[in-house]
């Protein structure tokens, strides 16, 4: 049990360090108004999200089968980066740094989303007064938006934590918690213990306590950065009010 909830985490932990920075970064360039086919790109990084998971999933292990080998494997050894091909979904110290990429690049649009969304609640005034002082670009990255999209960016990471607790469908597509259990994450521990077709009595109350024990840590976790964005509000209206007096 406890090795599935620190395998769930490796995707809570993949979001939040890797994923949340990249869409950020990504929201930042294309919510320049004066690149060229922004919205193309909007589209394309988007496409992931609106395709079936079970599909990306199938696909991939196609794709990395080190036996066909498979297109990725193919590419490896055919440029001489590896010698054998690898077995990533095979492999226990390969298969869930492998899935946890894939899900990264799978939900990074909606990612973009949230961070394009924050991006535009900043007026353009502020902005242009900021050019008027002479403000270069990385001071008003630093002093202008960063500060001004940080409250939307509590909850932004809060739903990616969220979201990143749900990645039930990609595993089992891919692996279904192999090998050796070192994909396991708790959904799938949960639904082996529940309502695998293989297990001939289901222990429906040892999974029920597995999800309630989850769900607590969930909770605690959506508790814990409440508090933190009520600190930020705080702090910010605190500013305000202090320029204000000034």
């Amino acid at each position: 049990f406890w090795s599935s909830i620190r395998n769930t985490f490796a995707f809570t932990l993949g979001a939040i360090v890797i994923q949340t920075p990249l869409a950020l970064l990504l929201a930042l360039v294309l919510n320049n108004r004066k690149l060229t086919g922004r919205n193309l790109y909007r589209v394309l990084i988007f496409l992931p999200v609106v395709t079936t998971t079970a599909v990306i999933g199938i696909v991939f292990v196609i794709l990395l089968n080190p036996w066909a080998p498979g297109a990725i494997n193919a590419g490896l050894t055919d440029t001489g980066i590896v010698d054998m091909p690898v077995n990533f979904l095979g492999d226990a110290a390969t298969a869930l740094p492998t899935i946890v990429a894939i899900d990264i690049w799978k939900d990074l649009g909606v990612i973009l989303v949230y961070w394009l969304a924050a991006l535009q609640t900043i007026p353009q005034d502020i902005y242009d007064s900021a050019a008027v002082d002479g403000v270069n670009r990385w001071q008003k990255l630093r002093h202008v938006t960063l500060p001004m999209i940080a409250p939307l960016g509590v909850i932004i990471l809060l739903l990616v934590t969220v979201r990143s607790f749900n990645a039930f469908d990609i595993v089992w597509a891919m692996t279904q918690g192999g090998p050796n259990l070192a994909t396991d994450i708790v959904q799938t521990y949960i639904y082996r213990f529940a309502f695998h077709p293989d297990v001939v009595t289901p222990r429906m109350g040892f999974a029920s306590a597995a999800a309630i024990i989850f769900g607590v840590l969930v909770m605690l976790i959506a508790a814990l950065q409440g508090v933190v964005l009520r600190r930020i509000r705080g702090r910010k209206a605190a500013d305000t009010a202090g320029a204000g007096g000034a």
